[in-house]
């Protein structure tokens, strides 16, 4: 991924390795969340949303990794 494009978008943008650790967080995501790429850095949603459990996110992340439309 190109970090310049990115961070161009307006929309929040979070990257995920194959382990489901975000490895970029583009500045729409730090102004949405008032948190920043270095503070999720490696980082699992669950680490840093809690409550993400209660709308099965992990599953649709691993879902999309693995080549399905979510």
């Amino acid at each position: 991924f190109n970090k310049t494009i990115i961070s161009s978008v307006k929309e929040g943008i979070a990257v995920y390795n194959s382990n489901l650790k975000i490895i970029r967080w583009n500045n729409s995501m730090e102004e949405i969340t008032g948190i920043t790429e270095n503070q999720v850095l490696n980082k699992s949603t669950i680490d840093i949303f809690p409550d993400s459990l209660q709308v099965d996110i992990v599953d649709k992340l691993s879902e999309a990794l693995a080549g399905k439309t979510i």
